[in-house]
């Protein structure tokens, strides 16, 4: 699977194997390659043009070598219109030997789905999870570094009447659902996949693999740093233990990335996780506009429209 303009595609490969030929494989082309050819053409076409209309000034222009270019133009011309005719075929098949073509397919909702390999592929999911969970819990448990501090997780930060708002309006978020959507397509103990979806993953104090109940999905201290200080110190430790305000590129630096998230926009999105009880202020800054959520929405509502 390679990545695509507007999504991602397949690599598909027709192999041909003819009786009684050589081990070797011609290349008898496909789209990808007639796409190529056409591109090549319009770029030596517009030399030519560009060439011929200069040359067309020059008195002591060599007209044999003019004329030829001349033809050389025309040619390239007639091959281009051959190529973007409805039925122009996209492989030259050799008339002996095995050849192969291959071609890269857009991945669209709409493409045919073998029920049986999505099955397989799901199993193979669950047991790479499986699998990943079992070595890791094998693995002893790192000390907390000295200078280090630990996360203690959402639920801590609501307790004690502290951040009751804050964790009520955060439960509400798709922040909150964050693991659950691992779940639901077995891939919560995917190393490519749990960390944007555990809170301090693989930092001292933070979620691992194998041990993460209290940091499952994107919490609090995702954002504003572990909080054993601040809570052992309720709150008023000088100077504060906690980010009281992220930096900005932090989500598209961690899991934000153009691979994972290709519909984000820092303003949209936040609009989504800041609100009442929890930095109303900066919420009512960003003012009204899209958020993260309907710009989701819409590249799926464009995505299931797609051909």
């Amino acid at each position: 699977v390679q990545p695509a303009d507007q999504g991602r595609r397949v690599g598909l490969v027709r192999i041909v194997l003819r009786p009684g030929a050589a081990p070797r494989l011609e290349d008898a082309g496909g789209p990808m390659q007639r796409r190529a050819r056409l591109h090549r053409l319009d770029r030596h076409i517009a030399t030519l043009k560009a060439r011929l209309a200069d040359w067309s000034t020059q008195k002591d222009a060599d007209a044999t070598f003019v004329a030829e270019r001349r033809r050389e133009l025309e040619r390239a011309e007639a091959e281009r219109s051959r190529l973007v005719e409805p039925k122009a075929p996209d492989h030259a098949v050799p008339a002996r030997g095995s050849y192969f073509e291959y071609a890269l397919i857009d991945i669209r909702r709409k493409l045919p789905r073998d029920a049986a390999i999505a099955a397989r592929m799901r199993e193979i999911d669950r047991e790479v999870c499986r699998s990943n969970l079992e070595a890791a819990r094998r693995e002893p448990v790192p000390p907390l570094p000295r200078d280090a501090v630990a996360f203690v997780g959402a639920e801590t930060c609501g307790k004690a009447g502290c951040h009751v708002k804050e964790l009520a309006f955060w439960k509400q978020t798709v922040h909150a659902h964050g693991w659950q959507t691992l779940v639901e397509l077995d891939k919560q103990y995917d190393y490519d996949c749990i960390g944007c979806h555990v809170t301090g993953y693989g930092k001292p104090g933070g979620a691992s693999l194998a041990r993460h109940e209290a940091l499952t999905s994107v919490q609090c201290e995702t954002c504003h740093g572990p909080g054993a200080r601040h809570v052992a110190a309720e709150g008023l430790e000088d100077p504060p233990a906690v980010v009281r305000a992220p930096a900005e590129d932090l989500c598209a630096s961690q899991c934000h990335t153009p691979e994972h998230s290709d519909t984000f926009e820092r303003k949209a999105y936040l609009r989504d996780i800041l609100g009442e009880g929890h930095a109303p202020k900066a919420r009512a800054a960003l003012g009204a506009g899209p958020t993260g959520r309907s710009l989701r929405s819409a590249a799926i509502a464009r995505a299931k429209a797609s051909r």
